[in-house]
């Protein structure tokens, strides 16, 4: 059997499906136990994507973290790609300039 041996499915409960929505709006409460709210709800309540339950806007960036994030990566991928030349170098292989695939051994 591909994949191997798999443990059958539990019963099916006809209690998990019972649909009790009457279609009203669900109204936000803070949970129980919780003092202090940290945002108010009412400001990003429409930034909610209700599809999914997501709030869906990206984090306020400073624009000298952008650069330093880019130029990190770039440094990052500028080392990778050192380290993966060296390889070539030391193991013999020779590397198309145009395309990273091995090229044919002459001879």
């Amino acid at each position: 059997m591909p994949g191997g041996w798999q443990p059958s499915s539990p019963p099916i409960n006809p209690e998990d499906y019972v649909d009790e929505d009457n279609g009203e709006p669900i109204t936000f409460r803070v949970a129980e136990g919780v003092t202090e709210v940290h945002y108010d709800f009412n400001e990003f309540k429409h930034e909610i994507d209700t599809r999914s339950g997501y709030l869906t806007t990206s984090p306020a960036l400073d624009e000298s973290d952008f650069e330093d994030n880019s130029r990190e990566i770039i440094d990052k991928e500028h080392i990778f790609k050192l380290k993966c030349n060296k390889l070539y170098e030391d193991k013999g292989m020779k590397m198309s300039v145009f395309h990273k695939t091995l090229l044919p051994e002459e001879g």
